[in-house]
């Protein structure tokens, strides 16, 4: 038991180690601490503010970040196998698919995950355990309106994957973001 509460612990500190580096923009190094966490449990799963994001999806989106298609679209492919709800994985996969040259899937799977996350901020926003804590001023919902409709726009695959990269960003820092604002508003009762 020891063993397996060490290996979880380390896991989760490569995973902050990770993710820190992701936030630098140092995505080489976040790739090597998401690689290092994935080899002690390719299972781990980050839950904050209710987002769920496995390390493979943290992988998969660093490897995608430094050019590494092939393995970004492995890892994340894994990543949703593991957990289907991984919605970043779905919209990363989708971005790399596109990215790779599969226009029409990558476009379908950016299209179909933009759709889901949508839904899934406006039932976590109307959601008494996370009311007023996910994407309070509306930002990340207007910008997946944007996406949708970039999507649907012949050829422009630059300003659809520029918006759907900020969108990436922006849902794993509100995930930050909403944590904080939650343990700050239920410590004050």
């Amino acid at each position: 038991m020891f063993s397996s509460l060490t290996k979880a612990y380390k896991v989760r500190r490569l995973v902050q180690a990770g993710r820190r580096a992701l936030l630098r923009r140092d995505f080489e190094k976040a790739r090597q601490f998401f690689e290092q966490a994935a080899n002690i449990n390719p299972r781990y799963l980050r839950t904050a503010a209710q987002f769920h994001q496995g390390v493979l999806s943290y992988l998969g989106r660093a490897e995608y970040a430094v050019g590494l298609l092939t393995q970004a679209k492995q890892s994340l492919e894994r990543a949703i196998a593991i957990y289907h709800e991984d919605l970043l994985a779905s919209l990363y996969l989708g971005m790399t698919m596109l990215r790779l040259g599969s226009e029409t899937d990558g476009l379908r799977q950016i299209k179909q995950t933009l759709q889901r996350l949508q839904a899934w901020i406006d039932g976590s926003a109307g959601s008494r355990a996370s009311e007023n804590f996910w994407d309070i001023n509306g930002e990340i919902r207007a910008e997946i309106n944007n996406a949708l409709t970039l999507s649907e726009e012949n050829g422009d695959h630059v300003s659809l994957l520029k918006s759907v990269e900020w969108i990436g960003d922006e849902v794993d820092a509100e995930c930050d973001r909403a944590r904080r604002d939650e343990s700050r508003d239920f410590g004050r009762w």
